[in-house]
């Protein structure tokens, strides 16, 4: 049984998907890149994902491209995003930052991101969550503080 080793590159034929990386007993170990043809140029491709691998399946900290080249950029952990993370919806301009487990956002903050750029842009804006005067809310609370202690 032959079983690849140490760094080397494999291309399945069905897809035309590449790894090229680090391999042991024939799984994909260690920091390896998969892509995938670009549809749109021939004979490119496209970084799907760069990063670390375990057992065949991504692991640990590094970036993901997906089809609509949308892009996430965080923690890995059996193939699925866990822990902290960035996923830029770069289609529509916008940025959720928060933290993944098995592959659902849990918790997290959206913005919008080069959103003038976007080739789909949202069709309503997030709005900044921004204090009206850190003083008038610093004097409030003081005032609530001193009421409370009496």
């Amino acid at each position: 049984m032959d079983l690849k080793g140490g760094k080397g590159t494999y291309k399945w034929k069905e897809t035309g998907t590449i790894y090229d990386g680090d391999w042991k007993k024939g799984k994909r170990n260690g920091f390896g890149t998969y892509s995938r043809p670009d549809t749109k140029k021939k004979g490119a491709f496209v970084k799907e994902y760069s990063g670390g691998w375990k057992n065949d399946m991504r692991h640990v900290q590094i970036s993901l491209l997906t089809a609509n080249e949308n892009r996430y950029e965080g923690s890995w952990r059996d193939d699925k995003k866990n822990g902290p993370g960035k996923f830029y919806y770069l289609t529509h301009g916008q940025l959720y930052e928060g933290v993944w487990v098995d592959d659902i956002a849990n918790c997290g903050t959206m913005k919008d991101f080069d959103r003038n750029s976007a080739p789909e842009p949202t069709q309503y804006p997030i709005p900044k969550v921004e204090l009206a005067s850190t003083e008038a809310v610093l004097q409030e609370s003081e005032e609530q503080f001193l009421h409370d202690q009496e």
